[in-house]
């Protein structure tokens, strides 16, 4: 490859030369010289980025819900790239929006979409009195309205809601859906 370009190099320089002024020709070589270290480092970088370039494109595979969750740093890249390991955009939906809610890991993702899809049974580590179906089931739905992680403990005399958000921008964006007015 890079023989190609050094050879078509040598045919442009040997064409100004024969066809220009002097002080023309040399300038053109010189701009054709920059023009051809300028593609040969491209070429190069494309090279050392391909992996990261057919990644991110796989990830145009993702439901639009989740595509927004990665965008806003919610999902990271390799939660999403495990769940493009699921058949259908509902799956990855589901999955998505439990990966939220319970914190999990790439690798635990990983582990459910082998195992067969988020329908795998649920290792949680429980607490006494701390847990609650209800609870977690309004974290759930705030998780899936506001686009980012929620989360809802109950303590002995008073209870905690977290929301996370990933940018200025995001929180942003969350304070508007809450019906917020931004300040002035």
């Amino acid at each position: 490859m890079n023989e190609m370009i050094i050879a078509r190099v040598a045919a442009v320089q040997t064409w100004i030369k024969n066809h220009l002024r002097r002080e023309e020709g040399q300038g053109l070589v010189e701009y054709a010289l920059i023009l051809a270290l300028i593609a040969i480092l491209v070429i190069v970088a494309l090279k050392f980025l391909q992996p990261q370039i057919s990644n991110t494109l796989r990830l145009l595979k993702l439901p639009p819900l989740v595509q927004r969750r990665v965008a806003a740093g919610v999902l990271s890249a390799g939660h999403a790239r495990a769940l493009l390991g699921l058949a259908d955009g509902a799956s990855m939906e589901r999955l998505a929006q439990r990966i939220v809610a319970e914190g999990l890991s790439v690798r635990s993702v990983e582990e459910i979409v082998t195992l067969g899809g988020d329908d795998a049974p649920r290792a949680r580590k429980l607490r006494p009195g701390a847990r609650h179906p209800q609870l977690d089931d309004l974290a759930s739905r705030l998780s899936d309205r506001l686009d980012t992680r929620v989360r809802i403990s109950l303590g002995q005399r008073k209870g905690k809601l977290t929301v996370e958000f990933a940018s200025v921008e995001d929180l942003n964006r969350i304070v508007a859906v809450i019906g917020i007015p931004p300040e002035v």
